[in-house]
């Protein structure tokens, strides 16, 4: 009888933790980044967020597992989105890493520049 419980305790245990990653999956299918020369427009949001908004880059995951947090202000507002070269096209996102590097001072990225060509990666 022990065993029994012992197992539908595991079972406990595996769903709390299996239930919100599948449904964070299942969330995130679908969504998308896309850019222009001139602004970034993610699915999730409605605005479109311009390059010139952005006013800093956090790349310190960047190399490892290819993670940047963008900080842009949108009036008085200052907000943040995670681009993830995994999550969406790698080559993609290099190239809108690199588009988003362009008009920034290096003090505003933290973590490496974007060194690899987009079209390369």
């Amino acid at each position: 009888e022990n065993d029994i419980f012992q197992q539908y305790l595991q079972i406990a245990v595996c769903l709390l933790i299996a239930v919100p990653m599948l449904l964070k999956y299942f969330f995130a299918r679908g969504t998308y980044i896309e850019a222009d020369d001139e602004e970034i427009r993610p699915s999730w949001n409605k605005n479109v967020i311009p390059f010139a908004a952005i006013t800093k880059i956090d790349k310190t995951k960047w190399i490892k597992k290819g993670i940047a947090k963008v900080y842009y202000s949108v009036g008085t507002a200052s907000k943040s989105f995670i681009m993830d070269d995994f999550k969406f096209a790698r080559t993609e996102m290099a190239a809108i890493m690199s588009r988003a590097e362009r008009d920034l001072p290096d003090s505003a990225i933290i973590g490496p520049r974007q060194s690899v060509d987009p079209e390369s990666a």
